[in-house]
């Protein structure tokens, strides 16, 4: 990955998802009507159906077009009657976007990661091969020194440079150490 994609990838991703546009408001009536000729439901006067539209859009109308979609299409599929809005809000939570800004933004993730996953692997083996300067360990994130750690590639060291010694060059040390003593 250059440097170009490696910022662009890092853009998708600064600038999150977009909010998606709710339905408007004849397309969540138009589901509405569609769900309440299908489905059994108690009388209603013309006075409380107007109550009833209102209420559920009013806490069913933010959702964006495509969910309000889907939420239909189980409603129709799933229920034997008429939902409560608690019942429309359990099924709609189930819902997954799926549009390509989503799609954009996963790919971003997924290159930022292998990206990352290279640089920390070449780190790695630069540490093992004992490549790098001990400014250069010192400015490696947090994590990545406790990694190195754990691989036996470095030790903490209050008297190295930078705070951390490469093992051969510890082990040489403590050898030099013991022999002294003897």
């Amino acid at each position: 990955m250059n440097g170009a994609d490696l910022i662009a990838c890092e853009a998708v991703i600064a600038a999150g998802l977009p909010a998606l546009e709710p339905t408007n408001p004849d397309h969540f009536a138009k589901c509405l009507r569609v769900l309440l000729a299908a489905l059994p439901k108690r009388n209603q006067d013309d006075l409380s159906g107007e109550l009833l539209v209102a209420a559920y859009r009013r806490k069913l109308g933010h959702m964006p077009v495509a969910q309000v979609n889907w939420l239909a299409d189980q409603v129709l599929e799933r229920c034997e009657w008429f939902p409560t809005i608690a019942e429309c809000l359990t099924i709609a939570a189930e819902w997954q976007r799926d549009d390509e800004a989503l799609r954009e933004y996963r790919r971003a993730e997924t290159a930022l990661f292998w990206e990352r996953q290279r640089v920390f692997d070449d780190t790695m083996a630069a540490l093992r091969a004992r490549e790098l300067a001990p400014d250069a360990i010192a400015a490696l994130p947090e994590a990545w020194l406790r990694a190195a750690h754990t691989y036996g590639h470095i030790y903490p060291d209050a008297d190295a440079p930078g705070g951390w010694i490469y093992a051969a060059e510890l082990r040489a040390r403590n050898t030099a150490v013991q022999e002294q003593a003897a």
